[in-house]
Order: structure tokens, then C-alpha cells, then sequence
């Protein structure tokens, strides 16, 4: 299953960025053909000179044998798999934005629309950018750009690297702040020992926050921004916990909630072959199941 993924991951990724496939899963020996095909200096040409690099020399590891073997059912994977999601009227997303971008010409859903705006992009792949071009030919197109000053626009500074490029990096654009450059009153640095540490300090101080000046949470003022959409749930739960109510605005994967790993931890056991089931195989199956947060809670209850 993971490697099924994998491959349409990558499937979505070349058709997002418009690539042709066959260039790509081509096996490459001589490097002088990727100065061909890429702008002098482009970053992606130098990865893949690095990566071709390796199978130059010769004789080739077993490994190497084995990769190739597989590099080359690619290209013809690639090619039926989109034939057969044609032919049952399906797709996947790099391949619905690849037949939209390509086909903008006859696309006649935009032209119900006067304006069409995108907001809060932070990095464009060549599909998108292909589809906003014709709509700003179009003398439609409204984009706005999230972004910051303080890392869009230095060249060192990694962040802002996709703010830099393409659309993305006409200076016009709204939404574009210098927010950074506003000195703030104080600055807190907290160390945790870990994910529930952390939501934990988070609650706290937002439970602290709230209880000095109610006004905060009424006025909807306080924005908690998290790194990772992991620690959602359990930010919540702490919340909970401490009486104060949150309006999220972000993702939460399922694959991040209790019940999931409940769930994933049962199919695990029922993979096992009968004959790889012993008593020790299941002390141990049972001991991941009973550290689960939503079984721990489950007995506890029913204990009472």
C-alpha cells in the first residue's frame, strides 16, 4: 500500500509541475543532455546531475541493478495508469490540474466569473501558475500573497524562497506586510520536553491570558499559530480541560487522532500470520494497545 502511494505521490508531483515524464524517467549517461534541457545555474539540474552522477561509473552495484529495473517500468506505468483513469472519467490531483492547465482555452467554467482571486498561496507549482496566467490575460485574476518583507524578499533567507519566484513575486501584490519590522513589547521562550509538554505550557498560558482580560477571547484578538497540525487535538483536549473554547482554522488529519491509532494498532495485529502468533507477540500487541491515550481513558472510565 505505502508503495502504491509513493508512486502516485510522485505522479501527482509531475503533473502538478508540468513535466514530461518521459525526459524525466529517461536514464540519463550523459550529463551534457540535462545542460540541454535546463536554464543555466537551475537548481533542479544540479540535483539530478548528482544523482545521475552515481551510475556513470561501472560496473553498477546490485542495488543500483535493481533501482534501474525498476526506473524503467515508470514511464509505461505512468502512461496506463492515466489511460485507465480516463477511460473510468477519474483522476488524481496533479492530473485534474495538468488536463485544466493544459486545456484553459476551452475551459468555459471561468467565464461565469468577472474576478477570480486566489489568496494565501505561498508557493505556486507550474500547473497553477499556468491556469492564473490566462486568467490575468483574461484581465481576471486577483492574487493575493500572505507574506512578509522581513523573508520575502532577502535572497538569503530560505523562507521566502518561493515568494521569490514566478508570480509570487511581483512586489504589487496585496496582502504583502512588513510586519516584522515592528518592534514588539516582550518576547517568551519556553523549552518543553516534548508535543504534550508543549500543548500543555500552550494551555496554560492561554487559560492565563483569557482569566486576566476576558475581552481577549470575546473579541476573537488572540491567534495561536502551531507548527504542527499534530499537536491540534491535544491542544484541544487541554483547553478543554481548563474551560477555554477555541475556533480552529486549520486542517487536522485523521491519521493524528487517538481513535486512528486505535484503529491502525488493531490492523497491525490482524496482519499477523497465525503461525507468527504467540504469547509474547501478543503481550506485546495488547501493551501498545493499553498505551493508547483513548484505551487508557476508556478503562479508567470503566473502572470507576
Amino acid at each position: 500500500m505505502s508503495y502504491g502511494q509513493q508512486i502516485i505521490d510522485d505522479f501527482n508531483e509531475i503533473d502538478r509541475q508540468l513535466l514530461n515524464a518521459d525526459q524525466l524517467f529517461e536514464e540519463i549517461y550523459d550529463l551534457r543532455t540535462l545542460d540541454e534541457r535546463f536554464e543555466p545555474g537551475a537548481e533542479e539540474a544540479e540535483f539530478i546531475k548528482a544523482f545521475w552522477s552515481e551510475f556513470i561509473r561501472t560496473p553498477h552495484t546490485p542495488l543500483q541493478h535493481s533501482f534501474l529495473k525498476y526506473w524503467k517500468q515508470l514511464p509505461v506505468l505512468y502512461k496506463e495508469f492515466k489511460e485507465v483513469l480516463n477511460k473510468e472519467n477519474q483522476a488524481y490531483e496533479g492530473m485534474a490540474w495538468r488536463m485544466v492547465a493544459d486545456t484553459m482555452n476551452e475551459q468555459t467554467f471561468f467565464e461565469a466569473f468577472d474576478h477570480v482571486a486566489f489568496c494565501g498561496f505561498y508557493a505556486l507549482n507550474k500547473s497553477e501558475e499556468k491556469l492564473m496566467i490566462h486568467l490575468r490575460e483574461k484581465g481576471k485574476l486577483h492574487l493575493f500573497v500572505d507574506s512578509d518583507e522581513y523573508y520575502a524578499t532577502p535572497k538569503h533567507h530560505e523562507a521566502g524562497m518561493f515568494f521569490r519566484r514566478g508570480l509570487l513575486a511581483d512586489d504589487t501584490l496585496s496582502w504583502r506586510n512588513n510586519l516584522f519590522s515592528i518592534p514588539k513589547e516582550s518576547y517568551t521562550v519556553k523549552g518543553c520536553s516534548g508535543a504534550y509538554a508543549l500543548t500543555c505550557e500552550l494551555a496554560q498560558d492561554i487559560h492565563r491570558l483569557v482569566s486576566t482580560n476576558p475581552s481577549i477571547q470575546k473579541s476573537n484578538s488572540l491567534v495561536i499559530v502551531l507548527a504542527d497540525e499534530s499537536l491540534l487535538f491535544s491542544l484541544f483536549q487541554q483547553c478543554q480541560r481548563l474551560g477555554v473554547n477555541l475556533n480552529p482554522s486549520m486542517g487536522f488529519p485523521l491519521k493524528y487522532h487517538p481513535a486512528f491509532k486505535v484503529l491502525n494498532a488493531i490492523r497491525q495485529f490482524r496482519k499477523l500470520r497465525k503461525e507468527d502468533i504467540n504469547d509474547l507477540v501478543k503481550y506485546r500487541q495488547l501493551e501498545e494497545l493499553y498505551q493508547e491515550p483513548l484505551i487508557k481513558r476508556f478503562l479508567h472510565a470503566k473502572g470507576k
